[in-house]
């Protein structure tokens, strides 16, 4: 799959796409949400932010995004699934909620 980004060519790193090319772009990212998700609704995307990543667990059976923590576990392992904020994952009481999950 392809579509219009900002990319470096062979003459040099671009100095911006064309607005045309930037609004095709967003527009294919949006109709590819709708895939994955309910309810997007392409006339919500008018204005955008800077670019990001947010990991972020997909329940691709009910295509919704995952808004609490997901515990798997094994006799010998125990995984923290969607652990989005560090800072939280790092604090004591959750520290304490994990150890009382592998007791």
């Amino acid at each position: 799959m392809t579509f219009p980004s900002r990319t470096a060519t062979e003459s040099g790193p671009a100095a911006g796409p064309s607005l045309s090319r930037d609004i095709v772009a967003r527009s294919h990212l949006v109709s590819l949400s709708t895939d994955l998700l309910e309810g997007v609704r392409p006339e919500n995307y008018r204005e955008w932010g800077r670019a990001g990543i947010r990991a972020q667990l997909l329940d691709i059976r009910r295509k919704k995004l995952v808004m609490d923590f997901i515990f798997e576990r094994d006799d010998k392992s125990l995984h923290v699934l969607n652990a989005v904020s560090p800072g939280f994952t790092c604090s004591i009481p959750f520290s304490r909620h994990i150890v009382e999950h592998i007791k």
